[in-house]
């Protein structure tokens, strides 16, 4: 049996003009499974054109770059 994979939703649950505080997990899915994860491809669509704004706190950066540190994944890096 396959995954359920979600399917994007046409309304997202943001509004234009609000500001997001985004956690680590989406950055990881995002950046490394982003397919999987439709409405995180609108999220960052919004971000691009102004439409919405988000923060992440600095533990975000101190979660995410540990894993590709210790792989030498510099691409996965240089994404994130």
């Amino acid at each position: 049996m396959g995954r359920v994979r979600p399917k994007a939703q046409p309304n997202p649950p943001w509004r234009q003009g609000q500001t997001l505080g985004l956690d680590t997990s989406v950055f990881i899915y995002f950046f490394e499974r982003p397919t999987e994860f439709p409405l995180l491809l609108a999220l960052f669509s919004h971000l691009g054109e102004g439409r919405i704004s988000a923060v992440a706190s600095a533990v975000v950066l101190t979660e995410l770059y540990p894993v590709p540190l210790k792989q030498a994944n510099r691409e996965l890096l240089n994404r994130y």
